[in-house]
């Protein structure tokens, strides 16, 4: 999949997994695409989604990740593999 805008794509997944007012089936959906627009086990693809991350302006970075650090607390669990680790 190749999108024109990185971080606004990035940016509004990141929101709408944090938003607690999304059904929990979106918000892990939105979960999913994230993780896979940030990273890859192909090696080739894993490079091209780094670059793509370090482009994006600082700002929007830290947005992201505030929203994804928010949603640590969730008293539901978006993903219930990792509740283990």
């Amino acid at each position: 999949m190749q999108v024109t805008d990185a971080a606004g794509f990035l940016h509004s997944l990141s929101r709408e997994l944090a938003s607690a007012d999304k059904p929990v089936d979106t918000r892990r959906l939105a979960g999913l695409i994230l993780k896979n627009a940030l990273d890859a086990k192909d090696e080739k693809r894993k490079a091209e989604l780094v670059s793509q991350w370090l482009a994006i302006n600082n700002s929007v970075k830290e947005e992201i990740k505030a929203s994804l650090l928010a949603t640590l607390p969730a008293e539901v669990r978006l993903c219930p593999l990792v509740d283990g680790i």
